[in-house]
């Protein structure tokens, strides 16, 4: 089982984002108050499906 604990968070600039999988790319969207961990099933099932998920980390708290 794949733990968001156990994802090595990426940074690009500004940007935090986990990149699972390889293939046609899929990027979901938490909303506010939403946390990576609340797409654990998102990131297990669609690698195995042949898409690489890239899972943004969305700031809430450090806007100017």
């Amino acid at each position: 089982m794949l733990k968001p604990a156990d994802l090595e968070v990426q940074t690009d600039g500004d940007f935090r984002f986990i990149e699972v999988g390889q293939g046609q790319a899929i990027v979901p969207l938490h909303g506010l108050m939403g946390t990576l961990s609340n797409f654990q099933g998102v990131l297990e099932y669609f690698p195995e499906q042949g898409y690489q998920v890239t899972m943004p980390e969305l700031p809430l708290y450090d806007l100017p």
